[in-house]
């Protein structure tokens, strides 16, 4: 650099091929150049601009490559939920549409049974598998009465266009006192309701609504007698 700036060393080495967009981008560097005061007794050193240490690091490179990025709203909703981790990871994959729904597997041209499993309709859509088959409505509803939460309950939700949308929505929605409870319980009946989904594609074995609401029911009561405050305010045990 110090070679370069130099008697304008650099002005010889790009002087050639000059349109007229670049002889003003030029003349624009060269009069910016002229401010630039060589001190003989420091070498050259590049500085990483986007820390405040002017050194690199991979954290503030990580930074920068979200810094535009606005942060997702589910995130804190799913993390910061008290429910084993497994559930979480599902949460959010399923919230990216990162789950293996028929309509998924098609796009990639694998099989599928291309109906959704519960009420063998429609094409399994993860919207369609959580918040708009009847059955998984009625499973919906049955917690939701349950746990005394209108909140979980299909006929008080708004329309959406995607899962994400339900899913930050119901959980916005909660009433404070006992929100920690039902976002575990949100989080465990989606879960329920994938694996009996799986069941059936896998096992070929079927439960009946009513069977669905009480595993929801016992694992909850599991959860909640092994130390989940949240879910045990919500199920009074």
């Amino acid at each position: 650099m110090a070679d370069a700036l130099t008697d304008n060393t650099w002005v010889r080495d790009i002087d050639h091929n000059m349109s007229q967009q670049i002889i003003e981008e030029y003349l624009q560097l060269w009069d910016k150049l002229e401010s630039v005061v060589l001190t003989q007794s420091e070498e050259d050193r590049i500085i990483w601009t986007h820390s405040s240490s002017g050194e690199y690091s991979a954290k503030s490179a990580y930074d920068l490559h979200f810094q535009n990025l606005g942060r997702c709203s589910a995130a804190e909703l799913i993390w910061k939920t008290k429910a084993p981790p497994k559930f979480r990871f599902f949460i959010w994959l399923l919230l990216q549409d990162r789950i293996w729904t028929a309509a998924r597997l098609q796009v990639r041209h694998w099989p599928n049974e291309y109906f959704c499993q519960l009420c063998v309709r429609n094409l399994e859509t993860a919207n369609h598998l959580f918040v708009e088959c009847p059955v998984v409505k009625t499973v919906w509803h049955r917690v939701g009465l349950w746990v005394r939460a209108p909140s979980l309950q299909p006929d008080n939700w708004e329309l959406v266009d995607n899962v994400s949308e339900w899913f930050i929505q119901m959980m916005n929605r909660l009433p404070p006192p006992l929100k920690e409870g039902l976002r575990c319980l949100i989080l465990l009946t989606i879960w329920e309701i994938w694996r009996e989904r799986n069941s059936r594609i896998f096992r070929k074995e079927c439960k009946q609504v009513q069977k669905i609401v009480e595993s929801i029911h016992d694992e909850a009561n599991t959860w909640a007698h092994a130390g989940n405050k949240g879910l045990r305010l919500v199920l009074q045990v």
